[in-house]
Formats: structure tokens, C-alpha cells, sequence
């Protein structure tokens, strides 16, 4: 009875936080179904809200208790924290349960350093958005485009591999880019330090590669700019690049609902994936994009 009243609390508190109604019967309390880190992380995401409900429980006594019910596992504890971000409308009670969780992944000894991905489709805006993320953070920002830019430059045989495929406008192989981003990611301990990835992994490939590459670190977040297929088609006519032919604008946009969508799938299975509406104009956007990052945060 006691675990029954548990549950309608949260749902209540749910309903008044504009938590997600649909929940998986293993954060209902059966654990026979509680096999993976997505459903752990749910049932952590409702025990937090639990104690943030509970005035007699402080944020202090609160903390150990979900790393213990976490296993001290780093990724769940920063899961459970982003269902919590996700709420429609987060007030006082979703504000003290992410609190909690952020004490909870100091005390596991979290290094403090942020890594980021961010997608979108081409025209989304996120070359900007990332400069201004990354430069806020206090962190690298690395464009895939860009480093194939400054290597086809360089005039050597290698870059001119690079520039064949970037004028194809066609994508350039896998271990021609992670071979550039390894590099990068190797200078001044740039992966301890964190990062934001502006653009890339592209496919499943390069995502699986890249956990590879930053092992034992993990990337924290990934975000999606979402932008129609019209914003897109209108904001690089005005942009009017001379790669930005209509046949090349239709063929990237293809090659990303092909190639990319899918890997937002595979991240969300693994990490915080944080989607934000990049219709809108770039100051709405930029102060959502501060808002949602500052939350997972540790």
C-alpha cells in the first residue's frame, strides 16, 4: 500500500511538473522489467522527484541514497537527470530533483568537464548557436567542415583527397574525417577538458568510432536542432553560398534524413538527447540551448 501512495504522488507530481504521462512498467515499481540503463534511469528520475517531494528528506541525505540506487554509474545518474530537463514545465519540484542528481554525480567523482554533440540538418543554424555555446562553456568547439577545410588548404596529397569529395559535395569516408578528429581531440587533452562536436558523427559508423576514440569519457549530451525542410530550403537561398546550388541543397538534405537521422536514435538509447526547436528565431534559441545545458551540468 505504501509503494502504491509512493506511485500516485509522483504521478500527481508528475501532472503538476509536466512530466511525460507514458511510463514503462519497470519505474511503476515492476522490477522484473528492469533490465536497461533507459528504464533504471526513468525510476531514478521519479525516486529524485520522490525526495524532492519529501520535506523531510534534505538534498544532502538524498544524493548517496540515488547514487547507491544507481550503482554509482555515472550515465544512468545523467539520464535520470535529463528525463527531468524533458518536463514540459519544469517548477520547484523538477528544479530540487535535478539538484539532487547533480550532488549525487559530484560525489561519484565526475571530472566537471562538458561534451557535446550537436545536430541538425544543413541551415539549421548550428554553426552560430555552437560558437556561442562552446565560447559560454569555455570549450573547444570543433566543426567537421571546417577542419576539411583547413586540411584541403594545406595542398598535400591528403587534403586533396578531402577537397574531391567536399566538391562532389558528397561526404568525405569515415577514416578521413576521424583521422583529422582524433588529432584534434589529442591536442592539450582536449577530450578530458570536454568539447562540442558542431555537426558530427554524421552516421552510426562515426558515432560507434567516436566512443571509441574519447574512451573511458563519454560524449554527455546530444542535441538536435530542429528545423523544417522549408526553413531550411529558405534560409540557404538567402545565405546564397556557391555550394549551395539547389540539387546540392537537396542531396544534403537527403543524405542527413538517410545517414544522420538514425544516429540520434542510437545516442538516445545512450545519452541525454535534448531537442530544440531552431524555427525559432537565434536569441530564443541560444537562451534554450544555455538553459538545457546548464541543467545537465554537473
Amino acid at each position: 500500500m505504501a509503494h502504491e501512495n509512493e506511485i500516485e504522488d509522483l504521478e500527481e507530481a508528475s501532472r503538476r511538473e509536466g512530466w511525460p504521462s507514458a511510463w514503462p512498467a519497470a519505474v511503476a515499481g515492476d522490477s522484473r522489467a528492469a533490465g536497461g540503463v533507459d528504464v533504471r534511469s526513468r525510476a531514478l528520475a521519479r525516486r529524485a522527484l520522490g525526495f524532492a517531494l519529501d520535506s523531510a528528506v534534505s538534498r544532502e541525505q538524498a544524493a548517496p541514497l540515488l547514487v547507491q540506487l544507481a550503482g554509482a554509474d555515472t550515465r544512468t545518474l545523467k539520464l535520470a537527470r535529463a528525463w527531468i530537463v524533458r518536463a514540459a514545465s519544469p517548477g520547484p519540484i523538477a528544479a530540487a530533483a535535478i539538484g539532487t542528481l547533480s550532488l549525487a554525480l559530484r560525489q561519484v567523482g565526475t571530472d566537471g568537464a562538458v561534451r557535446l554533440v550537436v545536430l541538425g540538418r544543413p541551415g539549421a543554424g548550428k554553426g552560430t548557436q555552437c560558437i556561442d555555446l562552446a565560447r559560454r562553456l569555455g570549450i573547444p568547439r570543433f566543426s567537421t567542415g571546417e577542419l576539411l577545410r583547413e586540411v584541403f588548404t594545406q595542398q598535400t596529397c591528403f587534403g586533396a583527397k578531402v577537397q574531391a569529395h567536399m566538391n562532389r559535395g558528397s561526404l568525405v569516408p569515415d577514416r578521413l574525417v576521424l583521422r583529422i578528429l582524433a588529432g584534434r581531440l589529442a591536442e592539450s587533452g582536449v577530450t578530458g577538458r570536454g568539447f562540442l562536436l558542431d555537426g558530427f558523427p554524421r552516421t552510426v559508423e562515426q558515432a560507434e568510432k567516436l566512443d571509441t576514440l574519447i574512451a573511458p569519457k563519454a560524449i554527455d549530451a546530444v542535441i538536435e536542432l530542429a528545423v523544417r525542410a522549408e526553413t531550411v530550403i529558405e534560409r540557404l537561398r538567402l545565405r546564397a553560398r556557391d555550394d549551395d546550388t539547389e540539387a546540392t541543397v537537396a542531396r544534403r538534405l537527403a543524405e542527413y534524413d538517410r545517414n544522420t537521422v538514425p544516429v540520434l536514435a542510437w545516442y538516445a538509447a545512450r545519452t541525454p538527447l535534448l531537442r530544440v526547436d531552431g524555427d525559432r528565431p537565434a536569441d530564443w534559441v541560444a537562451m534554450e540551448l544555455r538553459q538545457r545545458v546548464d541543467a545537465i551540468r554537473t
